[in-house]
């Protein structure tokens, strides 16, 4: 007996890891269902409405006073650098706007701000992009707050200042990434020396947008950790980012799908969508944003870190979501209080 004990394989702690991993991937749906019902307890699409609402308000002024900046900053990224993504924008607006506007309106305005070091855009633009960008990031930070239950937990001037902080820091993280997003990876390459430049474009090319979508990850991962007054383990938010992008980009693809066609049946619709356009881009992000913390928020109610951290606890947990889907009390109040906790049990 001893013997066939002592025969026994040792149990390889990533093969143990993969199994756990396995056997919680059949709590998805149920998990991406409760993240759709505490997302409706919790307002998540008139949020949404009100940070696309301020993101749509921020933009002209913090766009005028980006380029403004950037103008500032050409003894750093050369002067060929700023002329490239002057040219570089009014391509991309020609693509929104008619020719006559981008040649006497946007060509013109672009100029002036770029070379003509407009200080008072800068300050005017900058204070008007403070007040709304940090209205939509306090929206953001209070609503990942509510969805892990710690609203409580931080007072209004907290939660503002926190949220002015962040929007002054994506920012100067735009500052010095606008230029490398607006000229694309082939002209980036260009600014290589000679000697490596071709190595860099390859290299450019291929890496260039999966390093956008890192970034991205990067950035949201960032906010879900700042914003909870009881900040999680940063690799916590890695999931509930991962599902705002993908809420992003499918929902930009249909709205992209659906723009392009409105458009090809009827061009004088033209003036109206690019509006209306712009309000549902930023809702969708807005939305994509706010999902991902109810998803992290479930994922943390499931497996706590602060309270619970021994494996035991966290794995009953996870049986108890199947146990409590099954049970015939799941949709009553019972269940309201453990996975589905809030999904319209309040009001019945």
């Amino acid at each position: 007996m001893n013997q066939t004990q002592g025969c026994e394989p040792a149990r390889n702690p990533i093969a143990t890891d993969c199994m756990r991993f396995l056997r919680r991937i059949r709590y998805l749906p149920q998990l991406l269902r409760h993240t759709v019902t505490a997302g409706w307890r919790d307002r998540v699409l008139g949020l949404s409405a009100e940070a696309a609402f301020w993101q749509l308000l921020s933009l002209p002024s913090l766009f005028l006073a980006g380029i403004a900046s950037l103008g500032y900053a050409s003894r750093w990224f050369g002067e060929s650098t700023v002329n490239r993504t002057e040219s570089q924008i009014e391509v991309t607006l020609a693509r929104a706007f008619s020719p006559e506007v981008v040649n006497e309106v946007i060509s013109p305005t672009l100029r002036e701000i770029l070379h003509g070091q407009r200080i008072d855009i800068i300050s005017v633009g900058f204070g008007l992009a403070l007040w709304a960008g940090s209205s939509a990031t306090a929206t953001f930070v209070n609503t990942i707050t509510i969805a892990y239950g710690m609203r409580d937990q931080r007072g209004a001037v907290q939660s503002r200042l926190l949220a002015l902080g962040l929007f002054l820091g994506s920012i100067a993280v735009g500052v010095v990434l606008l230029p490398l997003l607006v000229l694309g990876p082939s002209l980036v390459g260009d600014l290589f020396p000679v000697g490596v430049r071709a190595g860099a474009k390859s290299f450019i090319t291929d890496a260039y947008y999966p390093m956008v979508v890192l970034l991205v990850l990067l950035g949201l991962t960032t906010l879900y950790h700042l914003a909870p007054p009881r900040r999680l383990p940063w690799s916590r938010g890695v999931p509930g980012a991962c599902l705002a992008l993908a809420i992003f980009l499918s929902g930009s693809i249909a709205l992209r799908t659906y723009i392009t066609f409105i458009l090809d049946q009827n061009h004088a619709y033209g003036a109206l969508a690019a509006p209306i356009a712009a309000l549902l881009f930023f809702f969708i992000l807005a939305l994509g944003v706010l999902l991902g913390a109810e998803f992290n928020a479930a994922i943390e109610q499931l497996s706590p870190t602060l309270l619970h951290r021994n494996s035991g606890a966290r794995e009953s947990r996870w049986h108890r979501l199947s146990d409590e889907q099954t049970s015939p009390k799941g949709a009553g109040g019972d269940a309201g209080r453990g996975v589905d906790s809030g999904g319209g049990s309040g009001d019945g």
